[in-house]
C-alpha cells in the first residue's frame, strides 16, 4: 500500500482593515491594509466610500478620524451609538 502525502491549501491573511470606493463612472476599488490616511487621501476622489478599520479607543480616536473624513461634527454620536453604529454582513445561499 502506497502512502501519499496530503497538502494542505495556504490560508488566504485577513486583511485588518480596508476601504471599499465607488466612484462616479461606475469603477470600484478595494484598498487593504494601508494606512488611515491613505484611505481618507481615495475617499476625497470617490464618490461613496466604505472604510473598516480599528482603533485603540473608540471615543477619542472616532470624532478625530472622522473629521478628516470630511464628515461635520453634528452626525458624529449618531455613527458612533445606536442604529447606525453596526451594521452585518449578509451571506446569501
Amino acid at each position: 500500500m502506497q502512502s501519499s502525502q496530503q497538502t494542505s491549501s495556504p490560508t488566504l491573511p485577513v486583511s485588518l482593515s480596508f476601504c471599499i470606493l465607488l466612484y462616479q463612472e461606475g469603477r470600484i476599488d478595494r484598498l487593504a491594509d494601508c494606512t488611515v490616511e491613505d484611505y481618507i487621501t481615495a475617499v476625497k476622489e470617490a464618490s461613496i466610500a466604505w472604510i473598516d478599520c480599528s482603533t485603540k479607543d473608540d471615543e477619542k480616536e472616532f470624532e478625530q478620524l472622522a473629521l478628516r473624513a470630511g464628515f461635520t461634527k453634528v452626525p458624529i454620536p449618531k455613527l458612533t451609538h445606536g442604529f447606525y453604529s453596526a451594521y452585518e454582513d449578509m451571506i446569501r445561499n
